[in-house]
């Protein structure tokens, strides 16, 4: 993980604080990475018995599902392995700077690239969440499961499908479209890709479930179709249309 100390502190001979209350730059890089590694981490399946043995000359000793290669582990079972990075990845934030915070407002003009690296950090957070809730709902629909069971994992994930959409709405709602723009159009389809998690929950369910699928839908579809709008009109926008239309 790289140093979060700015490059001025930095020389030949030595490596300086980092000023408490200055928050430096590669500190939005480690939080997107902290995000990032929730996706791919491998767990080790503590569940299973390790296995150990030695080669014909005891040169070589290895302790399968604990090996530090990896090449040997037992991997967790995919469900409770899903689950866990989904609880790891609420919290990777919760130690961010506050210049990272998108309930924070910019002071001064050099606040910018925060404020852009902020909206870039929080939208992939609300991301990151919905692709590993999206997951489990695949795995939990591949079980055969009773009626009760099945109606309380539909409670369940609604609840949790809920809540990201909050945060997601909670984001997009306290971040300038001048701020989400300069991170690209990604921004906004990780937007929509969350806004769609809400199809299924708009035909199906309780009459309340619905109710408010709809309702964050249709407030989802406003926000998104500024935003498209906002992009189709920028000139930058233009400029890249017509680049590749020459080739």
């Amino acid at each position: 993980m790289p140093m979060e100390i700015d490059d001025e502190y930095i020389t030949t001979t030595e490596i300086r604080a980092q000023p408490i209350d200055k928050a430096p730059l590669v500190s939005g890089l480690n939080a997107l990475i902290h995000i990032s590694d929730c996706l791919v981490p491998m767990f080790k399946d503590d569940s299973s018995t390790a296995l150990s043995f030695h080669t014909a000359d005891d040169h070589c000793h290895v302790d399968l599902g604990s090996c530090a290669c990896g090449k040997h582990i037992q991997k967790a079972p995919l469900q409770p392995s899903i689950m866990t990075r989904l609880i790891k990845t609420t919290h990777t934030l919760d130690n961010i700077p506050p210049q990272l915070s998108c309930w924070t407002a910019s002071e001064t003009p050099s606040d910018a690239q925060f404020q852009i690296m902020t909206a870039n950090i929080h939208v992939t957070h609300v991301w990151v969440q919905s692709l590993l809730l999206e997951h489990l709902v695949v795995l939990n629909n591949a079980h055969e499961a009773t009626d009760q069971d099945q109606a309380y994992h539909r409670k369940l994930i609604w609840n949790l499908r809920e809540g990201i959409c909050e945060q997601l709405m909670d984001v997009l709602n306290n971040i300038s479209e001048a701020n989400l723009k300069p991170n690209g159009y990604v921004l906004i389809v990780k937007a929509r890709t969350v806004a769609a998690s809400l199809l299924d929950c708009a035909l199906e369910g309780d009459d309340t479930t619905i109710h408010r699928a709809r309702t964050y839908l249709q407030s989802f579809a406003d926000i998104l179709a500024r935003l498209d709008e906002s992009y189709r009109n920028d000139d930058t926008s233009r400029l890249w249309k017509e680049f590749h239309a020459r080739f």
